[in-house]
This record gives structure tokens, sequence and C-alpha cells, in this order.
């Protein structure tokens, strides 16, 4: 086995890019639950997805627990976020926050579009997104994040896979 793509998915933005990864690099993909020891210590390249809620990753604390174990692979890291792309410094400060600083490699962090379509959302995940909302103090966000979105798009992969594997792009896009 060459590598694993292992991601914590909430509302299903991360599974599906964590099944898009699956598809283009032919490597299994499998949640925290799901992998097994063997699995992990056999990939040579690790790739972690995981979606940001409430400002912190959802895998964040399996990360910390696996620190010996990923320290000695190839690591690359998806972050699935409702912070659009033209705010990149408050992506890198949310990775930073949430990825063990030995783990956090130059480039290894890939920022791809999430998904809010509030009727999905538990009552308490409503509840915390209106009240986000409401502490924003610029207009403009707090009137975009009343608003449902869906930015889950497969190209926003071509990065991650680009350095992953540098020839997979150029084949399957």
């Amino acid at each position: 086995m060459k590598g694993v793509i292992i991601y914590n998915s909430k509302y299903g933005a991360t599974e599906q890019y964590a099944k898009w990864l699956s598809e283009s690099l032919e490597w299994p993909v499998y949640t925290p639950e799901t992998l097994t020891y063997e699995a992990l210590e056999q990939a040579e390249t690790v790739v972690v997805g995981s979606s940001v809620y409430v400002g912190h990753l959802r895998i964040k604390s399996w990360l910390e627990n696996n620190m010996g174990r990923l320290e000695r692979k190839k690591l690359f890291f998806f972050v699935v976020m409702a912070t659009p792309h033209s705010e990149r410094p408050a992506q890198l400060r949310c990775a930073a926050r949430n990825i063990p600083a030995n783990l956090l490699r130059n480039n290894n962090a890939f920022f791809l579009g999430g998904r809010l379509i509030k009727k999905r959302l538990s009552w308490v995940d409503r509840l915390l997104v209106k009240m986000g909302a409401r502490a924003e103090k610029d207009p403009v966000k707090r009137a975009n994040m009343e608003l449902d979105f869906d930015r889950v798009q497969r190209t926003d992969l071509n990065g991650l896979l680009q350095a992953v594997v540098p020839k997979v792009v150029a084949e399957v896009y």
C-alpha cells in the first residue's frame, strides 16, 4: 500500500473530498474509527482531511494521539472550511491552531471549500451559526453567514493531488 486517506466529516463535504481523492489516487479511505494500526504503519504517505467545526478541526485529538506515528510519514492535510480562499491568513491561523507544529510542514496543508445547508444542520448547529453571525462585526461577512452555500468542487483537489503525486493531476483532470 502506497498511501491512505483518513478523514473526519460531520455533514459530508469532507467525506466527498476523501472519496474523490481515493478515486484519483486509488488509495483506501478510513475514518479514525475504521483505521487499523497495520494500515497506518504500512502507508508511506498519509492524507488527513477534516472539517472545521467552531474553529476546531474535528480530527485534532486523533492527530495529537497519533503524532508519533504520523511524524515518520509523508503527510498532507486538507481542511474543509467556510472561510473563503480570499481570507488565506485566517485559514493559516486555523491550521496552526489545530495541527501539531511538528506535523504542519511547509505547504502540506490545503484548504478546500465547504458546504453549509442550514436545513441539514442539527438545531444546535443552526443556533451556533446564528450566534456566530450575530457576533460578526463586518456587515458583509455577517450577511454572508446567513446564507446557505456549497463550495465543494472536485477541482479544488488539484493542488493537493499535484503535491501528493505530481503526475496525477495531468492524467486525471
